[in-house]
């Protein structure tokens, strides 16, 4: 929040707040920021020293909804024009609060398998709670979450690019099963065997950022 909406709501903050993930009481609940120092101090008095591919790990199912909804309610406002196609119990409203809703109240349920509600079409408010509701409960098991993104939802390509991209973000190439990627044609248009997006790649490997300093060449070029 603005300083200034934080005071307007709450004053100036001397003492703990009723925290509603602590059933309203007004104690402390870690930050994230200090869940990560903790988290890094029992690293190092496991392991003795730090080791990166350790450290990292996928957000806690709760996060994808906080964050979008973070990001989302200041974009969308609490405006009142939209309903998906496929749930008829969801109110007309924002993206953000459809998400908030629903997928809160399916982390409660614990109910991770498509069900009639979830119609997930080629429609924005389908596509994003069905690929945030995959992201919650397989965000972790890069493999799990695209074949739950193929086999769970009805737009499935435009779902499971969503969800790898995002798995593949988290944990990388190496995470994803080699026979999956021992069968990539590199295809752009599906009848050209060109292997253009292999050769697309290379390139954005090469391209220097703007303003960088980088030179332009093959790596073996730069590195003399």
């Amino acid at each position: 929040m603005l300083p200034r909406e934080r005071l307007a709501q709450y004053g100036e903050i001397r003492d703990y707040l009723p925290n509603r993930y602590a059933g309203d009481r007004a104690v402390d609940l870690p930050s994230d920021d200090t869940q990560l120092a903790f988290w890094m101090l029992e690293h190092l008095l496991d392991r003795g020293r730090i080791e990166p591919d350790a450290l990292t790990a996928p957000p806690a199912p709760k996060w994808w909804i906080d964050t979008f909804v973070q990001r989302a309610r200041p974009i969308e406002g609490d405006a009142t024009v939209y309903r998906p196609r496929g749930d008829r119990t969801a109110k007309l409203g924002p993206l953000w609060k459809l998400v908030d809703e629903k997928l809160r109240h399916s982390l409660q349920s614990r109910r991770p398998e498509a069900g009639g509600e979830w119609y997930s079409g080629a429609y924005l408010l389908e596509t994003v709670p069905a690929a945030l509701r995959v992201l919650m409960y397989y965000g972790a098991d890069p493999e799990e979450a695209i074949v739950r993104a193929v086999n769970d939802t009805k737009d499935n390509d435009t779902i499971a690019a969503i969800v790898g991209a995002a798995v593949g973000a988290l944990h990388g190439e190496s995470a994803l099963p080699r026979r999956w990627r021992d069968g990539l044609s590199g295809r752009v248009v599906a009848d050209v065997d060109d292997r253009k997006v292999f050769e697309l790649l290379e390139r954005a490997v090469l391209t220097p950022a703007p303003n960088s300093e980088r030179g332009r060449g093959t790596p073996a070029q730069r590195s003399t």
